[in-house]
Parts: C-alpha cells; structure tokens; sequence
C-alpha cells in the first residue's frame, strides 16, 4: 500500500488539533455557551418583572397603573408566558398570563424548567415571590456558533482546517522541489568542487541543482540550468533507440535502481554535441517514495576525440604493418630463393631437406635425389661471357621448375649444379623423372646454344644414415655419369665409390675436382647454434651471415659445392665463441684495452671447441681455427701457419671478414666505404690477405654490386628480414599495450639501425623507446610507431628495390620467347 504523503499527514495531524482544541475550550467554557446566556437573560428579565412588582404591592395599586406597567413589561418579552406575585402563604396577588399563548389552570400550573423564580424581601423576611414562565429553550439555539450547531461545527472546523492545510502544504512542497533554496550553501560548495558534472532533479525531471563543472562543459550558466527541464539540453537522435525512450535518470527513478555507464548526448549552447557517461540513482524520503534522482556526468567529448586520433593512428599502422608484411615476405623470398634462378638456395634448402628426411623415416616413405650439372659449362662463359652464363642458368631453372611438382625440392646448389629432393619416390622413379628432365634440356637449344645435363640419382632406399649420405650417393652418382660421357643420368651402386678421381675442367679455376669428404656437417645443428648466437648478441650473427654471403660469392669459381657448403657453415660459426666472451667486454660501447683484448681473442679457441663437440668436423675446424693466420706470418701468433699452407676456405673467409669489419659501422670507429676497403686489403695484401684472393674477393663484390651508393648500401636481406620481423612484434606490442614491450622492441630496432648507420631510423626509435618508457600517452607512442613503421617500410623498399636491379627481375625478349617453348611442356 503507498504510503500517505508528507502534506496529508501534517494536514490531517492540524485538523485534529483544532477539533481537539475547539472541545478543550468548550469544556473550559472558554468559548460562550448560548443556553447559559439564555438563562442569564431570562433571570435579568425575572428580577426587573419581579422589582416592577414589587412596586406595585407597595403603593397598592394592583388595579391601577403599576399594574399595567408590570403587564406591558411583561408583553416586551415574547417568550415571557405568565408573570405571577404569591405571597409566602400561596396567595396570588398578580396573574399576568400571555393572551396568545394557551395555559394551564392556575392550580394546575407548576414550577418548571423554564419558570424563573425571583424571591421577595421585606424587612429581611420572606414575604413573596415572582414566578415568571418563559417559553421552552429552543434546542438549536442552545449550543451554536455562528448559527451552526456546536457538534456539527468541530468536524466541519477540521475538515475544512485539513482541505486548506493540504492545499498550502502540497504547493510549499511543489516549490520546494522546483528550487534548491533549500540546499546548504556547503553542500553547493563541495558539489563545485568535483571533476564531474553533478545534477540534481526532481521526478518530473526539472534541474533543482546544477554544479559548475556541469554548467561548464555545455556552456551555460547555474542559473540558466536550475529550474528548467533537462530534456530540453538532451539529444535523443545520437542515443540508441532503447536509452531514447527512457533517459536513464528516469529509469533510475522508475525502477530505483543506480545505473552506471549510460551514454548520452547533450547540446551545448554553442550548438554542438558533447557526449557523456551517466550514472544515475534515485532519491527517496524515509517512507521509500522517489523524490528525483542524482546524476553525474563525465565528459566523454575529448576522450572520445583522442580515441578517434588513436583508431586513425591505429589504422595507419595497421596499413603499415599490412605493407611491411608483404614486404617481409618478398624479403623472405630473397632470403630463400637464389636471386638468378629462382630456386632454393642451400641454406633454405638444407632445412627443408632435414624436415622431408625426418616425415620420411616417420612414415617409412621413400625419398629420390637428382645432383644435377650443366655438361662444359665454363666454356659457355669463356666463349659467350658471364652474360650468356647467366641466361642459360635462368632458362634450365625454367625448365627444372616447370617438370617438379610443388611438393619438389629444387636448388640451385652451387655454380652450375642444381639439386632435387622428390618425396615418395622410389630410386627407379627418380631415374624416370631424372631422364625426362635430361631429355627436356637436350631437345631444344637453349639461346641458340645446345646444352646438355648429367644427373646422378640417389634414394633412402640405398641405406643413407643422415640427409648427407644421400646428398653424397647423388653426387658420387654424378661424378660417374660425367666421367663416362655426359648427357646421361646414372643411378647410385656400389662402383660409384670405386671411381678414381679425375680431372675437371668443369670449374671455372681449373683446379680438380676433389674427392667428396666424409665430413657430416647436419645444418640444423649449424642452425641452432647461430640461433643462439642471435639471441646473444644480433650483430655479431648478422655480420656472420653477410660474411657467409660474401665466401659463397667467391668460393663459387673456387670450390667444390661440398667445400662451399663447409666454408658456409665456417663463416656462419666463425665467431661462435663470442658466446663465452664476457658481455662488459662483448658490448663495450668505446675501444677495448690490452687486458680486455686478451680475454676477446679467446673466442676464436672458444669457438674452435664448440665446433669440435658440436659438429665433429676436422675441416670445419681448419677453417676456423686458421682464419686469423696471415699470409705472410701472424706476430701475434707464429704458430699458424702462412702462405699457401693456410686453408683456402681459411684465406677466403679472412678476407671477408675483414671487409665487412671494415664496411659495417661500429661504436668506436665509423665505416669505411667499399672504395676505401679495396685499398685496404690491397695494402694488406701479401702481408694478411692472399694476394691472388684479394683481386678476386674485390671481382666478385664488384660484379654482385655490393658497392651501390644508396643511403641504405649496408642493408642485406638478412638485416631487412630482421627489422622486419621486429616491425611485426613492434605492432603486437602495441596492439597489447604493453609498453615494456613496446621499449624494448624500440631498442632492438635502434641497436640494428645504429648497427648499419640507418640514422632516421634510430632517431625515431630512440625516442620511441624513451616514451615508452617514461609512460607517454597511447596516442604519442602510437604517432612515434607510425613514423618507426614508415621508416622501417621505406629501409625494406630500398633493398628491395636495389635486389630487383639482380638478373632474376631482368627478363629480356629472348627469354620471353623461350617461354612460350614447347620444350616446358615435356613431362
């Protein structure tokens, strides 16, 4: 049942009172009673009646004028009936009686409630009395007030006291609730002191109190706001259709409910719209009843705009890293593939290779070999150029591609030699596969020229321990098909190991080919020990694969592919001992002293230990544990040996060395230009370097332009991976917000932009790694990520652009007719 309002009550509570009052005073006899002032009259009129009479007995003269005086007193009164004079012993001496009015007989006439009896003195004695009879006392007339009979009139009094309280009391309270007089002044105070817009208002959802900050934000005043109807500042067509229909206060107050978090619109007085977050809660009297609700109102309008900046931000950035992805993949492809022939280089090579190996013994499946090599290839260079070289390599690689299947592994495993894993094939297969490739080739000349292939063909199926063995059966193979003719395919026995070693003139040096080692070098070893050499100090392991880069280049018209292969692994792990080396001295960020030397020169033994328990190659080591021997004699260390009698990958990886130390910027010397390299190692020649390797170390970068002039000439594929990878957990980092992350994701890419004099680069990333840092706003760190991904972006187009000058972007009409050869089409 609802409760009974504030104003009946205390209207009902006045009423009683002044029905409660008005009988008090009654009983007091406070207020006049009609019947006692009757009574008071009567007896006047009795004692003048009784007086007259008197006066008449005195001068005894009944008959007489007293007499009729006495009777035309008498007749004044109407409601007098009978005037009688008795003496003490009953005799009446005066009868006056009314003529209108119809009496009793005398002797029957009594003395009733409406006879007034006034006694007669004479010399202090009874001698009479007068009786005067009025009419009867009219009951209406007894108790009234203002004509109104007096039981009638209290509860009249009180109805009518109840219906003019409520009315006055009802409108006081409709005032109240209109104004906020009745708010203490501290109150407002402490209101105004608040971030948040506060309102208050009554339920027919009028302002009854406003605070400053609230009559801030939409541009009016305090005044302006009191007293008026919110729904007039409040925008229902930016509101959802549900908060639309109800404001939230007025659900607060419908369901008495606090809610939290309702988005709302206001327009300010300039017109635009502010957006707030509105928490409500209803009012309620001690009774329970709603009285209004309060609400508050945080600004969302900035936040909201900021949040806009950030999502454009955010949006850039994801554009960005989109670009940087595909640029990452591109960058991958270089990474992977030969950049003349489009195949798998032999470091992608050897790690697909090893998983192929593993799913085959899991599944006892097969798994065929083809080495292939271009029958008299020098003399095409010789007689052609390198030109012409490089246009046949690119065309058998077209053809090779075109008759595998994608699930193939096709490489380009040095110089002129190709090699093919084919998964689930059988040796007797593979031999098929391998004559129908050979056949291909022979059948159409190639530029004009005729050119020929020999493969050798190996299987698991022929016992290989490692991945290896089966590479060695396949080239054991080859050496037999070339040694009995060329232009043949011969599979993997046993007499193939018999052969003797012969000459040949296949190389572009000359020099024999030597017998296959029976060195096991697994390459994911290799990896996973660059790995960690990555993780421990990323410069140290991207100079170590630019210099691998660099012995591959030379070593192509020097060495057998077996032998490239292990200068590769020497140069990747020629500083692998950098690992024990203390981090106070590996980063010193100045100049390292004599002691400090001492302790860095370590690391080559360190390194020659690693490689001894690790990888268990007697060649491997020679290499690296003879790359520091000078030509012409080491001072700091006569025990290696000098001039020819050091290791040729040993020479090689010297020089290369010593270049790329040379080229790369350091924290304690700047770097050298290609120019001013040359010179160096041509000063240092006879004396460090090799002399005859020198020449042909500065041919061979010459030729693969490594001394292009571009603001970003140091950037290898391998760097450009590396910053793109760190782009992309860049943008994660972000994405979580985590800012700790964020710092140290900006601190690698530094370190690598310094590492190769990318100086745009560190700057930006300087200060991305000191804002995130110091906790600067999101949308500063994000406005810093989006420069670092620019610059990033623009370091990777470089490079790219750079490797589409290579021969495997260049594709000229003759290739484009060779294309659309029949040839492709053999199966």
């Amino acid at each position: 049942m609802k409760s009974l309002s504030p104003a009946f009550r205390m209207s009902l509570a006045v009423a009683c009172s002044v029905v409660f009052g008005l009988l008090a005073l009654t009983t007091v006899g406070l207020i006049p009673d009609p019947r006692n002032s009757e009574i008071r009259r009567r007896s006047l009129i009795a004692e003048d009646l009784a007086v007259a009479g008197h006066t008449m007995m005195s001068q005894k003269a009944s008959g007489g004028s007293a007499a009729q005086a006495l009777r035309s007193l008498a007749a004044r009164h109407p409601d007098v009936l009978s005037v009688r004079i008795v003496r003490a012993g009953g005799e009446v001496l005066f009868d006056y009686r009314d003529p209108d009015v119809q009496h009793a007989s005398s002797a029957a006439s009594t003395i009733g409630p409406n006879t007034v009896t006034v006694p007669l003195l004479r010399d202090n004695k009874l001698w009479g009395e007068t009786l005067v009879d009025f009419a009867p006392v009219r009951e209406a007339a007894t108790l009234s007030i203002l004509g109104i009979q007096l039981p009638a009139f209290v509860p009249l009094a009180g109805c009518c006291m109840f219906a003019l309280c409520f009315l006055y009391l009802s409108w006081i309270f409709r005032h109240q609730d209109q104004g906020a007089d009745e708010i203490p002044e501290h109150v407002r105070q402490t209101l105004d002191t608040l971030v948040e817009g506060v309102l208050l208002l009554n339920k027919n959802d009028k302002i009854a109190l406003a605070n400053a900050s609230f009559a801030k934000s939409i541009g009016r005043s305090v005044d302006d706001l009191e007293g008026q109807e919110i729904d007039g500042f409040v925008s229902t067509d930016e509101i959802d259709s549900e908060s639309a229909e109800e404001l939230p206060w007025e659900r607060s107050m419908r369901e008495q409910e606090v809610r939290f978090g309702d988005l709302i619109f206001v327009q300010t007085a300039e017109g635009d719209t502010r957006k707030f977050s509105v928490n409500s809660t209803s009012i309620q009297d001690p009774d329970g009843e709603c009285r209004g609700a309060l609400a508050t109102f945080d600004d969302l309008t900035a936040v909201e705009k900021r949040n806009m900046h950030l999502e454009s931000l955010l949006q850039r950035l994801k554009k960005s890293r989109k670009q940087i992805a595909r640029q990452n993949k591109e960058l991958q492809n270089l990474a992977t593939y030969d950049s003349l022939t489009e195949c798998l280089n032999r470091r992608a090579f050897s790690e697909e290779l090893d998983q192929l190996w593993t799913d085959a013994l899991r599944y006892e499946d097969d798994l065929g070999c083809l080495m292939i090599d271009i029958d008299h290839f020098k003399s095409v260079n010789d007689g052609h150029g390198h030109q012409m070289g490089d246009r046949v390599l690119k065309r058998v690689a077209k053809i090779f591609q075109s008759m595998t299947r994608n699930e193939d592994l096709l490489c380009r495993f040095g110089g002129e030699e190709f090699c093919v894993i084919l998964p689930q094939v059988e040796a007797e297969e593979a031999a098929h596969a391998a004559e129908r490739l050979r056949s291909a080739i022979d059948r159409d000349p190639i530029h004009g020229l005729r050119v020929t292939i020999s493969i050798g063909v190996s299987a698991l199926s022929f016992g290989p321990s490692q991945p290896d063995d089966l590479l060695r059966a396949a080239d054991e193979a080859l050496y037999a098909a070339k040694g009995s003719g060329r232009n043949r395919v011969v599979v993997w026995s046993e007499s193939c190991t018999e052969l003797p070693a012969q000459p040949s003139t296949d190389r572009a040096s000359g020099v024999a080919r030597d017998v296959i080692h029976d060195s096991k070098i697994p390459f994911c070893a290799v990896t996973s020990l660059v790995s960690a050499l990555a993780h421990r100090d990323v410069a140290t392991a991207e100079h170590s694969r630019r210099v691998a880069d660099l012995c591959l280049a030379v070593a192509a018209d020097l060495m057998t592919h077996r032998e490239s292969y292990v200068l590769e692994v020497a140069a990747l792990l020629h500083d692998i001992g950098k690992l024990g080396v203390p981090d106070s001295i590996l980063f010193k960020p100045g100049p390292l002293n004599t002691r400090e030397w001492e302790v860095m020169r370590t690391h080559d033994e360190i390194g020659v230990d690693i490689i001894e328990s690790a990888l268990h190659s007697q060649e491997l080591q020679a290499i690296v544990a003879n790359h520091h021997a000078w030509y012409g004699g080491n001072p700091h260390n006569p025990e290696l040996p000098t001039g020819d009698e050091i290791p040729l990958g040993a020479r090689i990886l010297c020089i290369a060395d010593a270049y790329d130390a040379m080229v790369t910027e350091r924290v304690y010397r700047k770097q050298r230009r290609p120019d001013e390299a040359f010179a160096e190692l041509r000063r240092c020649a006879s004396l460090q370097f090799d002399p005859q390797l020198v020449e042909q170390f500065i041919a061979t970068v010459k030729q693969s332009d490594q001394t292009d002039d571009q603001y970003f000439e140091n950037i290898s594929k391998q760097t450009a991976l590396e910053i793109g990878a760190q782009i992309e957990k860049l943008g994660s980092a972000l994405d979580d917000q985590d800012l700790p992350d964020l710092a140290c994701m900006a601190a690698r890419i530094k370190s690598t932009a310094v590492d190769h004099d990318i100086r745009n680069l560190g700057d930006v990333a300087a200060r991305l790694e000191r804002a995130a840092t110091d906790g600067e706003s999101l949308i500063k760190v994000a406005e810093l990520t989006g420069q670092l991904l620019d610059l990033c972006r623009r370091t990777q187009m470089a490079y790219l652009e750079n490797a589409r000058k290579e021969p495997r972007f260049q594709i000229d009409a003759e290739d484009l007719v060779d294309q659309l050869s029949p040839s492709e089409a053999v199966q």
